[in-house]
């Protein structure tokens, strides 16, 4: 299952469960949306470590903001694209844009 075929419910649970302090919880959101996520940032940056780095904290912030986050102002995919869109900007990347397939 990817990102983009795993239900929004499922990953904002999973945010949601994670706000509340539950490790797991965001191994599995990570599990579930990083492919995604990292794909997206490597497409934007010239290089692996960057890309890394950024993927990096942008799980971070999600994990900080996890208990903060309602689902009903956003969805978890949402909260981590936009996140990692500030964290390119940060770095003067480009905007995320979709890999080539």
């Amino acid at each position: 299952m990817t990102a983009w075929s795993t239900p929004r419910s499922v990953t904002d649970r999973l945010l949601e469960t994670a706000g509340h302090g539950d490790l797991d919880a965001l191994g599995c959101l990570y599990d579930h949306t990083a492919p995604l996520i990292y794909g997206l940032v490597r497409a934007s940056v010239p290089d692996e470590a960057t890309a890394t780095q950024i993927t990096q904290r942008v799980y971070l912030q999600a994990w900080r903001c996890a208990p903060g986050y309602d689902p009903v102002h956003a969805s978890a995919m949402g909260m981590l694209l936009a996140c990692a869109q500030r964290h390119l900007t940060d770095f003067g990347g480009p905007p995320l844009r979709r890999p080539a397939t």
